[in-house]
């Protein structure tokens, strides 16, 4: 196991099940969303930012156990055929786009804007070697999502993580 696992183990087969339940789990949440109650909820417990949270912590465990071609061939089977899914370059080397198109409906009408915003978002915490548990304050705090994909480009890190060592993006294997 290694230190950013979630569960006791990774398999290709645990990833298909955790995939199939953060789906269903989103389409329930949906289902029953009162959005005025939902205002009032803190950031953390809100369905964007659980959403994002299960995102992150199962496209970590594939890239840490090797299985992201599980990722890859679920999204590939899901939009075979279909015009929907046309990442641009920097998205196609982002697990974490990879992971949200595949944790998806493909009639889910959440826009292409917002996939590539929260990919982004967790790539960046990813760099930053967030936990978890902390993604939500660690997007709130660092601000807004303006300029992103630079600073992902050109390895900015926040200040505060300046002394410590660096974590390169993953890259997608071709």
């Amino acid at each position: 196991m290694t230190k950013h696992s979630s569960c006791k183990t990774v398999t290709k087969r645990s990833i298909e099940r955790r995939l199939a339940k953060i789906s269903e789990r989103l389409a329930d949440a949906r289902w029953g969303l009162d959005k005025a109650a939902e205002k009032l909820l803190p950031p953390d417990q809100k369905l964007n930012s659980k959403f994002r949270r299960s995102v992150y912590k199962l496209v970590r465990d594939c890239l840490d156990h090797d299985l992201m071609e599980v990722i890859y061939d679920d999204v590939k089977w899901q939009y075979e055929g279909q015009n929907t899914f046309k990442p641009l370059q920097h998205n196609k080397e982002n697990p974490f786009y990879w992971g949200i198109w595949a944790v998806l409906d493909p009639d889910d009408k959440i826009p292409r804007s917002t996939r590539t915003r929260f990919s982004q978002e967790l790539l960046y915490a990813h760099m930053h070697d967030v936990p978890p548990e902390y993604l939500i304050g660690f997007l709130h705090q660092k601000g807004t999502s303006t300029g992103l994909q630079a600073k992902i480009d050109g390895k900015q890190m926040q200040p505060w993580f300046e002394k410590r060592p660096k974590r390169e993006a993953p890259q997608k294997k071709t």
